[in-house]
């Protein structure tokens, strides 16, 4: 991952769900779009440094290829990196040990529109989500809701891979031995050489809903949807000059960053 500068201003704009078509009767037709992409406005303030806009160019001009890339907005990295798929449990990996659990009344009276129940006879780490990124040396978190058989605690974890895929470490997180869902959280600091991290239940665990990630060392207050993009680019980059001379020189920008689906 390449850290760029933080913004002075983001907007998300979430893609229509839905195509309206009018009818020729004067009523309206639904059409329902599978997936619907996301775009953020970002703007950098009159502090940004040539070095800043260096940063933003290579992704813009394709010194990195063409990408697309992952993209992590600051909001992302307290409340969720998951895609908002992912952390809906309507992306997740198929395996044998997970079903799909419908909805579920968790710990603070709410209700998540979809579980998976997990059966993991002869499996004691079962995946739920792999490859998300990481930066080496910054914690990471994973959050769920979870439910164990009411006499083992339920657990989670955490585990990170180099760039090879080996496994290099990883963390357990474990609740209360009683009944009913409860929050759980599994957290670790990504070693030196780590390229990616994975996190799923372990066998204690019986049913599992609103996963979420987070780049930081304790676990955040309450569920956010998931906030991460796996697949985007960078485009309509313009920038403005506020100040230059020979020890100095500060510009404006701003650009889109554009889901690509």
């Amino acid at each position: 991952m390449i850290n760029i500068k933080c913004p002075s201003s983001l907007s998300t704009e979430h893609g229509d769900r839905y195509t309206l078509t009018p009818t020729v009767e004067g009523g309206v037709r639904a059409q329902v779009r599978p997936i619907s992409a996301r775009q953020w406005q970002i703007g950098w303030g009159d502090l940004s440094t040539p070095a800043d806009l260096a940063v933003l160019q290579d992704f813009a001009r394709g010194a990195w290829g063409a990408g697309p890339w992952w993209f992590l907005s600051p909001d992302a990295l307290n409340t969720n990196i998951l895609t908002p798929r992912q952390a809906a449990l309507v992306e997740r990996e198929q395996r044998d040990e997970l079903a799909n659990g419908g909805p579920v009344q968790v710990s603070d009276g709410s209700f998540a529109p979809m579980s998976v129940l997990v059966n993991a006879v002869g499996t004691q780490s079962i995946p739920l989500v792999r490859r998300l990124p990481v930066i080496p040396g910054m914690p990471v978190t994973f959050t769920a809701e979870v439910e164990g058989d009411g006499t083992i605690a339920p657990e989670i974890w955490v585990a990170f891979y180099d760039v090879n895929g080996a496994n290099i470490r990883g963390h357990f997180g474990a609740g209360r031995a009683r009944a009913g869902m409860q929050r759980v959280s599994a957290s670790g600091v990504a070693p030196d050489n780590a390229y990616y991290v994975s996190v799923g239940a372990r066998s204690q665990t019986l049913r599992l809903t609103r996963p979420q990630v987070t780049w930081t060392d304790v676990p955040p207050p309450v569920f956010s949807d998931g906030r991460g993009c796996s697949a985007a680019v960078v485009h309509g980059v313009s920038e403005g000059l506020v100040l230059t001379d020979p020890t100095r020189t500060f510009m404006n920008a701003g650009f889109t960053v554009s889901e690509v689906l």
